[in-house]
């Protein structure tokens, strides 16, 4: 007796396409060498039933040729019938079970005693019908676990699923979190709705603890579906509003704000009906979070304020404190620098230096709120504090080691570098945070990246490249309607463009982003466009001074008003240049 060898993946394809030669069509025969791969994996006989069931199938029958040749399947099912009762038995099991498993939990599942388990699975891995792998146990091929799974009725199939989510119970009962996963697909597929929502509620906020928030979305809305197959009570409505909160988070953290704004939509009805304040101040601050990052920072005010309201009034520090920090990312935007820097500096304060809390959120706070005060010093003119702060910030993110914080962090002082006109800096650190966005968790905040690495590649005389990547930002966050920073996006590009010496282009995009801000109340962004087009005006010749001297003016007193140090300082450097220039000075103004 000699034991053959499976042939290799190439060889598996040349005796394949041997038996086809008449066919000339490449693409067909790629998908042939993949089928046949796929069914047979190098087996000789496999190879030619497979083939022959291709061939008797029609070229167009693309579904049937996914589907075992059936003498293939007779063979596996004889082979199978061979076993003993119990060993067909196990098989059942394990083929609901998928790929590898515990021996513990198939002999729980399959009630075996130590001796009968132990016979059994010697006999089927001398049948070749399992092997080991490592310390756990698979089938020798796929074919065989399809075989035998499509064998049993799906009553069968279901009951085999109840049986494997109770014996996952109590075989990992001291430590079931590394289960939640299969006991979630158990549990839903054995129609155990009560407890597939709960385990895949806590799939889904596993999920999300390492940023895998893609997957935890789908945890999340499986959970709403198995809710869907349970009678209304006070704690499925507690379900329906916490599982879309927590759907909303992670949508909103990949990016994909409309998606995230549906789970806050459907979570308002059954809060409605629960009269829960905590959930109602929880959904109210997401929904601020949502307003806030779609550029909507007046109507998020009011549910921040709410939410912050019953968070200080019950103790609840996760709730207080999440409030607090977007209470200060909405004054950052509504250009209420001072309030704003209160705000993070309480958060900075309450946190104690904790930077792995997260209070519920799905970044860090001390990250952001570290990285907001560089940003509120720099433009206020207050650059070693502003140095400070930044440092701090990269401490607390590095110690996380969380990219989506620490790319957000990162932004942030590339902002405050630049504010600084510390170019080279700026562009080290914002190409450290465009490095860090290739990883899923932080791919959302690219295009802010982008739009900050451009601004200051235009700054350093690299006008054009600058121009590039803030337009590719800009489309970017039109796109996915995430235009918190829109305002300043826009005046950006105008002063590259204006680098450029593209007047006209600068012009346009300094007066969409005044007409912007103004219709947002975004102050801050309002006195930088109107800087921008005292700039812009400043180029023009002839020049009309008294234009000019009004844009500047206006941008001075809000920037004054506001606590703009930076951008005053730049705004009464421009007014000085235009009156001396007015006064007969030809030296053209800055």
């Amino acid at each position: 007796m000699l034991t053959l060898r499976p042939l290799s993946r190439p060889d598996t394809a040349a005796l394949a396409r041997s038996l086809r030669r008449s066919e000339r069509d490449e693409a067909a025969l790629a998908r042939l060498d993949e089928e046949v791969w796929r069914v047979s994996a190098g087996n000789p006989l496999l190879i030619l039933e497979t083939v022959r069931a291709i061939r008797q199938q029609g070229p167009d029958d693309t579904e049937r040729s996914r589907l075992l040749p059936t003498r293939v399947r007779e063979l596996v099912l004889a082979r199978l019938e061979r076993l003993s009762p119990r060993a067909r038995g196990v098989v059942s099991i394990a083929s609901v079970i998928g790929r590898e498993f515990d021996f513990r939990l198939l002999q729980h599942a399959a009630a075996l005693d130590d001796r009968h388990g132990a016979e059994v699975v010697e006999e089927l891995v001398r049948r070749k019908v399992f092997h080991g792998v490592g310390e756990r146990l698979d089938f020798t091929h796929d074919l065989v676990r399809e075989v035998a799974r499509e064998a049993l009725p799906l009553d069968a199939v279901k009951s085999i699923h109840r049986l494997l989510a109770a014996s996952i119970e109590a075989v990992y009962a001291p430590n079931l979190e590394p289960h939640y996963d299969a006991l979630a697909a158990h549990s839903h597929r054995g129609e155990l709705w009560d407890k597939a929502v709960g385990y895949l509620v806590e799939a889904g906020k596993t999920a999300g603890e390492r940023s895998a928030h893609r997957a935890a979305a789908g945890y999340f809305e499986q959970a709403l579906e198995a809710l869907s197959h349970l009678p209304e009570s006070r704690a499925t409505l507690e379900y329906a509003v916490d599982i879309r909160l927590a759907l909303h988070t992670s949508r909103f953290a990949v990016g994909e704000l409309e998606r995230s704004h549906e789970a806050l939509r459907g979570a308002a009805e059954p809060a409605e009906r629960l009269g829960d304040p905590r959930r109602d101040a929880v959904l109210a601050l997401h929904t601020a979070q949502f307003l806030w990052a779609s550029g909507r920072s007046r109507e998020a005010w009011p549910l921040v304020e709410h939410a912050n309201a019953v968070g200080e009034a019950a103790g609840d520090f996760a709730l207080s404190t999440s409030a607090v920090l977007y209470s200060a990312a909405v004054r950052v935007a509504l250009g209420d620098f001072q309030e704003a820097e209160r705000g993070f500096r309480r958060v900075v304060e309450s946190l104690e230096g904790a930077a792995d809390d997260r209070v519920g959120l799905h970044g860090f706070p001390l990250v952001f709120a570290e990285c907001a005060l560089a940003v509120i010093c720099a433009e206020s003119g207050r650059f070693d504090e502003a140095n400070l702060h930044a440092e701090a910030c990269i401490r607390a993110g590095e110690a996380v080691g969380h990219a989506y914080s620490l790319v957000f962090g990162l932004r942030g002082i590339g902002h405050a570098l630049t504010t600084q006109g510390r170019l080279d800096d700026a562009l080290r650190v914002l190409e450290r945070a465009a490095s860090l966005c290739h990883d899923e968790t932080a791919a959302a905040l690219q295009p802010n990246v982008m739009a900050s690495m451009g601004y200051a590649y235009a700054l350093s005389g690299r006008a054009r490249d600058g121009i590039r990547l803030l337009s590719e930002a800009i489309a970017s966050v039109e796109t996915a309607g995430a235009l918190v920073w829109y305002g300043l996006l826009l005046t950006q590009i105008a002063e590259a463009s204006l680098i450029a010496g593209d007047l006209g282009v600068a012009h346009d995009f300094a007066t969409r982003a005044l007409s912007h801000a103004r219709e947002r109340g975004e102050r801050w962004f309002e006195a930088r466009a109107l800087k921008t087009l005292g700039d812009v005006e400043a180029r023009r010749a002839p020049l009309d001074v008294a234009s000019c001297e009004q844009y500047y003016r206006d941008a001075f007193e809000l920037a004054e008003q506001r606590g703009l140090t930076s951008l005053a300082v730049q705004c009464q450097a421009g007014l000085t240049a235009v009156r001396r220039h007015g006064n007969g000075d030809c030296t053209e103004p800055s």
